[in-house]
């Protein structure tokens, strides 16, 4: 049966499309700033998962007081079984969140090491909030002053050398790519 439709020999030719020139191929080197801010970042996110797992392993003693405290204030009936489905919420949120901290860290700096501005802008929410965090743990004294100190240095480092000039600039010219 033939037809007079074009077939795939009939059709017009198109020329590949052209590849992106040498020089405009190369990326600006990532600045020493943005390297050690990350190695900064990075530490802290090993030093919280640390953190994490040896709270959650570790004797529950004094949340299961608490959690005592918190059912006798609200007039709750205190049994065993309550107790331990308080201490188990408590510990499924905490690694919850320790989990979402810990993956938006990293996935922030990936960004940032990319050349996005908006990691370093993301990065600096999430800093500022980590800080207020671990300013807050160190008031009761003590030895969370030393453990919540290292937190507040970390991440206040990694922020100030997102904001070097040549940070700076690094993340603009990735603006433009």
């Amino acid at each position: 049966m033939a037809t007079n439709d074009p077939g795939p020999q009939d059709a017009p030719r198109y020329e590949p499309m052209p590849g992106v020139p040498e020089q405009e191929r190369q990326t600006a080197p990532r600045p020493r700033a943005v390297n050690t801010s990350s190695v900064l970042w990075f530490v802290n996110a090993a030093l919280y998962l640390l953190g994490t797992v040896l709270t959650l392993t570790m004797d529950h003693t004094s949340l299961r007081e608490a959690a005592r405290k918190s059912l006798e204030a609200a007039k709750e009936p205190v049994t065993p079984e309550k107790i331990n489905q308080l201490v188990d919420f408590t510990l499924v949120i905490s690694g919850v969140i320790a989990a979402l901290i810990i993956g938006l860290t990293v996935l922030f700096v990936l960004k940032v090491r990319s050349g996005k501005q908006w990691g370093r802008t993301a990065l600096t929410v999430l800093g500022g909030l980590l800080i207020l965090y671990s300013l807050y743990s160190v008031s009761g004294g003590g030895a969370n002053v030393i453990i919540g100190i290292l937190p507040v240095l970390l991440v206040g480092g990694g922020i100030y050398l997102l904001y070097t000039p040549d940070a700076k600039a690094f993340l603009e010219a990735g603006r433009r790519r």
